[in-house]
């Protein structure tokens, strides 16, 4: 007989309890000194030799199918899979999410994306699609994400490619240092397309439901009410439209009142508890949300660093560093979640509406007010939003996204209310223990730093067959060129 997720909850629970008596593999915290806090925290210049491996769960989960491979060879593999995700592995949530993730050199911020939506979806399928210009390999930090119970596949190009009309649209396509900054940016568009095709084909083939199609700079979070957040983006200029939805707020029949904030709260509660009736519309299996900007710019480290604890360095946390949003009040382009057992192989028109008219809203612009969850976009530092080798956005860019106007502050992201100092990291450490916490995360992006300002070095110092300042500079489109 086949163990419930409440049994294997509480006998994961046990196992940690008696392993902690034990005294099993305790963790060295690294110290120094870091920005004058007064607090030592774990550094990237003194990482040491203490990376904690973990051995895989018993039985292997997939883990032969990592490799390149087609879209279509592991259906078979997966047909005894469904929406629930892996046996025991859903710590109480009603169901588990899929993704399709694209990367290239994001493996700094790539623990980061991966604890947090194992912990709030919670995300156990993934399919990871890696751009062939990528300088740096993601599957190290994969491989320790599957040792909890993640079943992770990763694709390169030969796995899914489709050949359009366009010759950035073939299979067979030679980047030289005369072929231009913008075919190769239009062959990464043409990638993501013919990706999330393939991905939400193979994932409705697997038998699973609801899967988040975002970034890794993006966070998918409860869509708190912000009493700050002004009118309704329908309701600009009318009084008496704002004043309806301020009292739908105030009386708590609104949708976004019955949000859970308690500790440990998921999406998939909150989608099984069928509140918002648009993810039970049988037209629409995508559902989008608003994306909203969080700038570079520093919070209040000593008081953030007191929520996450002092095995951790607030510093290494987009979520927990940056708090300053743009306004909810103003509709933003969206993305979205598509429930893929509802998928019927259309073709992707682009990241932000991906199957058109099957998704929720008239446009990739989306009303935020009406929503019960919305996406944060983190801008981060440069050190990690910047790319070696190709980089369709640059320093110019990174600028301009981070010069944006009416910021408020937004504490709804770690933590799980406002008045909680609890943050998802807290929880994320409950449900692996705080060796993996700490080893799945911190030093996970330490190593991925330490690899980044190595291979940047490289390329700046050693022979390169491309000229990538070449590739990475842009067209001025104002004289037509």
């Amino acid at each position: 007989m086949p163990i419930n997720n409440k049994k294997c909850g509480i006998l994961h629970r046990l196992g940690s309890l008696i392993l902690s008596i034990l005294g099993f593999n305790v963790l060295a915290i690294i110290q120094f000194h870091r920005r004058g806090w007064g607090t030592h925290l774990p550094s990237k210049e003194n990482l040491g030799n203490d990376f904690v491996r973990f051995d895989p769960p018993t039985p292997l989960l997939h883990r032969g199918e990592r490799e390149n491979y087609t879209a279509s060879s592991a259906v078979a593999r997966h047909s005894a899979s469904s929406g629930a995700g892996v046996d025991g592995t859903n710590d109480g949530s009603p169901f588990s999410f899929s993704a399709c993730l694209l990367i290239k050199d994001s493996n700094i911020i790539l623990p980061e994306w991966l604890a947090y939506h194992y912990t709030f979806l919670p995300l156990r399928r993934l399919i990871v699609g890696v751009d062939p210009l990528s300088l740096t390999d993601p599957r190290p930090i994969l491989d320790l994400y599957e040792s909890i119970g993640m079943n992770i596949t990763t694709w390169v190009d030969d796995s899914f490619w489709v050949d359009g009309k366009e010759p950035h649209e073939k299979k067979v396509f030679r980047i030289t240092n005369e072929t231009g900054h913008e075919p190769v940016r239009l062959r990464y568009k043409y990638r993501q397309n013919v990706f999330y095709k393939a991905c939400l084909q193979q994932l409705h083939d697997e038998m699973q439901t609801w899967t988040l199609l975002i970034d890794t700079d993006e966070y998918l979070a409860f869509n708190h009410y912000d009493e700050h957040e002004g009118e309704p983006s329908w309701c600009k200029k009318n009084v008496s439209c704002a004043e309806d939805y301020k009292r739908s707020i105030k009386d708590g029949v609104h949708l976004r009142t019955k949000l859970d904030r308690a500790s440990g709260a998921t999406a998939a509660e909150h989608i099984y508890r069928r509140i918002d009736e648009q993810f039970v519309n049988p037209d629409k299996p995508c559902v989008m949300f608003s994306r909203y900007s969080f700038v570079s710019k520093e919070s209040n480290m000593e008081e953030i660093q007191e929520e996450v604890g002092p095995e951790f360095n607030a510093t290494f946390f987009h979520t927990m560093r940056y708090r300053h949003r743009t306004a909810l009040s103003e509709m933003e382009m969206g993305k979205s979640m598509i429930d893929v057992s509802r998928y019927d192989g259309r073709d992707i028109l682009n990241a932000h509406r991906p199957l058109g008219d099957m998704c929720t809203g008239h446009n990739a612009w989306v009303h935020n007010a009406e929503k019960s969850f919305r996406v944060h976009h983190y801008i981060g530092s440069y050190e990690t939003f910047r790319q070696p080798g190709f980089d369709a956005r640059g320093i110019s860019f990174f600028n301009k996204r981070n010069n944006k106007k009416n910021l408020v502050v937004d504490n709804t992201t770690p933590r799980y209310s406002p008045e909680d100092k609890r943050t998802w990291l807290t929880h994320f450490e409950t449900l692996v223990g705080r060796e993996k916490a700490v080893s799945l995360t911190q030093k996970s992006r330490i190593r991925a730093e330490l690899e980044m300002d190595k291979v940047i070095t490289e390329l700046a110092n050693g022979p390169q067959a491309l000229d990538w300042a070449l590739l990475n500079k842009k067209p001025d489109r104002r004289q037509g060129s």
